[in-house]
């Protein structure tokens, strides 16, 4: 298995599409806009608390052990193991 790429290694050179300063145009209009669109603060946060409910929980898909954990398939001690299932093996028994 290659090792990780480098952030670097997709930048294509361009530049970047926001300000050096921190504030990002296209964000800050948005904010700007659904500020200026809302007249009621508790219906705002009503929505709002109701998109972060419906929203599935953030799934891992690789664990890194810097001693190493035993893959439950074949019993190798792997620094790198991927997810498969319901659990965590090596990258020799992934499945890819």
């Amino acid at each position: 298995m290659p090792e990780d790429a480098s952030l670097n290694d997709f930048d294509d050179g361009s530049g970047s599409d926001t300000p050096d300063d921190g504030s990002n145009p296209a964000t800050d209009k948005a904010i700007d806009d659904a500020t200026a669109d809302s007249t009621d603060d508790e219906a705002t946060a009503d929505a709002t608390a109701s998109t972060a409910r419906s929203r599935d929980p953030a799934t891992a898909t690789y664990r890194w052990s810097p001693n190493g954990a035993e893959c439950p398939d074949c019993g190798a001690v792997a620094e790198r193991r991927w997810h498969d299932g319901e659990r965590f093996v090596c990258p020799a028994c992934k499945d890819w």
